[in-house]
């Protein structure tokens, strides 16, 4: 039997998005991203869901640093400038499919990359769910691994290093990497306001978004 988790949406403008178990695959369906007719399957045993009650006994990262940059987008299903409520961690860097353009905007992510030989290797996903404790219960139910935090889980399946010249490397990544995603959710932001400039279309939005 399978196990379906809605993600929140425009109703009126954009295809339900969901995750769904299924057995031992996971399979992610985000129209708006990754276009209407295309799932994302994953192996369920490679994810894991992070508790929306966190404990306190996440790694800081103070002192090291990850040897690759960690890679956790927000694949955003509304308004970007509403926090994710959900996140997936992969044990081990998924390639993520090909992105639509508008999609790769939203994701932030470049789109000629995903669609190159080598694509691009994520981390994990963030995602906003209509039902965020129903979510992870629903995904641990089925066996999903529910994880406490992510830094100290990420820090047990990725190669840390000490070594002072790259740490440096890996703030000055962080630094740019605020940066552009600021300059994304603008972006989007920008792209959602010329969609519902028609009075009508501006009265759906409001009354069929799921905040």
């Amino acid at each position: 039997m399978s196990v379906r988790v809605p993600l929140r949406h425009y109703r009126f403008f954009s295809r339900q998005p969901y995750i769904e178990l299924d057995g031992p695959v996971i399979r992610l369906r985000l129209p708006g991203i990754f276009g209407g007719r295309k799932m994302w399957n994953l192996d369920a045993g490679d994810v894991a869901v992070v508790d929306t009650e966190p404990s306190s006994s996440d790694d800081s990262g103070e002192g090291w640093v990850f040897e690759e940059p960690v890679n956790i987008p927000y694949a955003v299903t509304t308004s970007p400038n509403v926090n994710p409520n959900l996140e997936l961690l992969f044990k081990t860097p998924q390639r993520i499919p090909s992105l639509r353009v508008l999609g790769a905007q939203t994701i932030g992510l470049p789109y000629l990359q995903s669609r190159s030989a080598a694509g691009i290797l994520i981390d994990g996903l963030d995602l906003r769910a209509i039902d965020p404790v129903a979510a992870v219960e629903a995904l641990a139910a089925a066996g999903v691994e529910r994880v406490d935090r992510t830094g100290a889980w990420l820090r047990r399946h990725r190669r840390i290093t000490q070594d002072p010249a790259l740490m440096e490397v890996a703030g000055a990544n962080d630094r740019r990497q605020r940066w552009v995603g600021a300059v994304v959710m603008v972006a989007v932001i920008l792209l959602i306001g010329v969609t519902v400039q028609v009075p009508d279309r501006r009265a759906w939005l409001i009354w069929s978004c799921d905040w």
